[in-house]
């Protein structure tokens, strides 16, 4: 029995020494499994639950990571349609913050702090595009919304422009 935090360290440390970081290697060096393969997939999953962060899972090689899984949906929802600064930070590997987005796609019960235009300017991912300035209470989450209601606006104002 380590500590989580122990046990964290050690895997950004293994992870800064190989450049990669592999669940069923890093158990077989620190818990000596080689041999319990029944024991040793309980101990990989326990494992990648203490540990989980965008540090270590970005550069893990494990193909059925919870993380991965999260991001490939992610991609199915379309990262083109989420707010420019959405699109920033996912493309810059700031993970939390696509989480934070993303997370009212796939409820979970948990709450989650809302994702504000304010701290998007603070942490340097915004850059506005034509819907941004259509968004309500300056939250990220209203993004959908707002490019609705611009496009709305705009097949009115071609429809007003038109001639019969």
């Amino acid at each position: 029995m380590v500590p989580r935090e122990k046990l964290f360290v050690s895997a950004l440390t293994f992870t800064g020494k190989n450049g990669f970081f592999n669940p069923y290697l890093f158990s077989e060096i620190y818990f000596f499994l080689h041999n319990q393969d029944r024991i040793h997939e309980k101990l990989v999953k326990e494992l990648c639950v203490n540990i989980r962060s965008p540090d270590i899972c970005r550069v893990c090689i494990v193909t059925q990571c919870l993380w991965r899984n999260f991001f490939r949906d992610i991609e199915r929802l379309h990262v083109e349609r989420a707010p420019p600064c959405v699109r920033n930070a996912y493309f810059g590997r700031k993970f939390e913050l696509v989480l934070r987005y993303f997370s009212f796609a796939f409820p979970s019960g948990k709450k989650v702090k809302k994702l504000t235009c304010r701290e998007m300017i603070r942490r340097g991912f915004c850059s506005p595009d034509k819907f941004c300035k259509f968004i309500e209470n300056k939250e990220a989450t209203f993004y959908p919304s707002a490019r609705l209601k611009a496009k709305i606006r705009s097949i009115i104002t071609e429809k007003r422009n038109i001639k019969i």
